[in-house]
């Protein structure tokens, strides 16, 4: 007996498959896993884009903690950063979403922009503005510190700023 009669039939295409094409690397990106300590990727999602909604989300996610999400006019930072491996600090957390949420109503656009992480602190900001357009539409890995252009709310820039 063969050791390829030894398989069910159903197998068989899936370990040909595996033997041909053997086993391949991801490419960068869309490779999952945690950055190194001193990068960070940011992934661009478009949730809703119509003529009167606008919802777009940046997942972050980083080889280090950071404890609080801030935001100072359309900037939206983290601080409190430390590695993921501390023994002696918690309370953060690697994993972040920044939002932004605009719907057109009489005439301008009323937006909000939101930072929140896996550890459940949230930070927010919200306004009015003649126009709502996003710049980074893809996925970014990076070194920090990082100074990132996500979007921009009528002439003021939409920046995610990470420290190391």
């Amino acid at each position: 007996m063969s050791a390829v009669s030894k398989f069910p039939a159903s197998v068989l295409p899936i370990l040909t498959l595996a033997l041909v094409a053997g086993c391949r690397s991801t490419p960068p990106a869309t490779r999952l896993g945690i950055p190194a300590e001193d990068r960070v990727r940011v992934l661009a999602t478009t949730v809703a884009e119509t003529d009167a909604k606008r919802h777009w989300k940046w997942s972050v996610l980083a080889g280090r903690n950071w404890e609080t999400p801030r935001i100072e006019g359309t900037t939206a930072s983290l601080a409190g950063g430390y590695p993921l491996n501390a023994a002696m600090r918690s309370g953060g957390c690697h994993t972040w979403e920044v939002d932004l949420v605009a719907e057109h109503r009489d005439g301008a656009w009323e937006w909000s922009l939101e930072v929140h992480g896996s550890n459940g602190r949230t930070a927010k900001a919200t306004g009015r503005s003649e126009r709502v357009e996003r710049v980074s539409t893809t996925e970014t890995e990076t070194g920090l510190p990082a100074d990132l252009r996500l979007a921009r709310i009528d002439d003021n820039p939409v920046d995610l700023k990470l420290p190391r």
